[in-house]
């Protein structure tokens, strides 16, 4: 994924339909956004009394960071996934069969898409729980890891691939360990995970060449006429002190969501991972499940506010298992999962005999 580091530019060119015009014409709007949120509560977050209206918590399975930090440790054995490797073969084949391991109905999309260079073959994995259900939650993370490692000092590194412990393994991880937690224990509701290939195979500085699994998956539905309530999408969030800060994108089609989402995450106990505070438009999966197919979606993802950067081994050489810390892989599981039962809960609720 690439940061939109100039948003508001105004200029022709445009990213699926989400053009530069239009976010600079909305560059108020959000500034707007900034000061409501700012004024929500005393450190930016929900205040006291939105606090105390909110329904109560449901019971949820307990996110076993140890099983995360496993799942972790399995895909970087394999190497850097770097799609056309054995790694990123045998890796795939692995993630396939752990998921079916649940029980979970397991769909493949692979093809051949254009890449920077030449063709590339996709392998997007996609799993369904409890199929039969019309009402679903989306989660998603991308699984390949990047070819070169650019942002290294010493451009003798940059042929190097980026071991992507963070940046795509962590993710990973943690869907893996709410499949188990949904296969045992109903949340309620349908969930489909899915698991994006060629997210991070693109050029610096050309937004078009990232994100070519779920742009391919955006115009070829696994299901026609698919839909969700809503998504959430991961993408490197188990760095030691990571801060996750509200993504503008997100802020555009799927504020309520994310909000929510924030919100449980003070309710846990999480806030210092949450932060209310704007932390730009970032180009990522989630762009063209938003802009394509409408499904609001949210972006879960480790980013600098103050310095306008990913962590700092983005896409370097040291983005290893030494920067992976348990306890913000759980931070965020347990949030999703609270989430994930929160919604099913409040299903039933609204179906039950008034």
């Amino acid at each position: 994924m690439r940061y939109l580091q100039n948003p508001y530019r105004a200029t022709d060119t445009s990213i699926f339909g989400l053009s530069q015009g239009f976010l600079r014409a909305n560059a108020l709007l959000w500034m707007l956004w900034g000061l409501v949120l700012s004024g929500a509560g005393c450190d930016g977050g929900p205040s006291k009394k939105a606090a105390a209206s909110e329904a109560p918590l449901s019971a949820a399975p307990v996110f076993s960071a140890d099983t995360a930090m496993g799942y972790l440790k399995e895909q970087l054995a394999f190497g850097p996934r770097v799609p056309g490797s054995a790694a990123h073969r045998k890796c795939g084949d692995w993630l396939v069969s752990q998921l079916k391991l649940t029980g979970a109905e397991v769909i493949e999309q692979t093809t051949q898409v254009q890449g920077k260079r030449s063709k590339l073959a996709l392998r997007n994995i996609i799993a369904r729980f409890y199929p039969d259900r019309r009402e679903r939650l989306m989660l998603s993370a991308h699984w390949d890891s990047r070819n070169t490692a650019d942002r290294e000092d010493n451009t003798a590194l940059h042929k190097l691939p980026v071991p992507g412990a963070n940046d795509g393994a962590s993710g990973v991880a943690v869907l893996l360990e709410i499949a188990q937690r949904i296969a045992r224990t109903d949340p309620g509701i349908g969930v489909d995970i899915v698991l994006w290939d060629l997210e991070d195979q693109g050029q610096s500085d050309i937004a078009e060449e990232y994100c070519l699994g779920s742009t391919y998956w955006a115009k070829h539905l696994h299901q026609p006429n698919y839909t969700a309530r809503f998504g959430i999408l991961l993408d490197m969030v188990g760095a030691r002190g990571a801060v996750f800060s509200f993504e503008e994108t997100s802020t555009t089609y799927a504020s309520k969501q994310m909000k929510h989402v924030w919100r449980t995450a003070h309710r846990l106990g999480y806030g210092q991972y949450f932060s209310f505070q704007s932390g730009g438009a970032v180009y990522d999966d989630h762009v063209p499940i938003n802009t394509i197919v409408g499904i609001p979606t949210l972006d879960i993802i480790h980013r600098d506010a103050e310095a306008g950067d990913f962590f700092p081994h983005h896409h370097r050489t040291t983005d290893d298992l030494s920067q992976i810390d348990p306890a913000t892989l759980k931070a965020v599981g347990q949030t999703v999962l609270q989430v994930l039962y929160d919604e099913g809960a409040a299903l039933k609720l609204a179906s039950a005999p008034k």
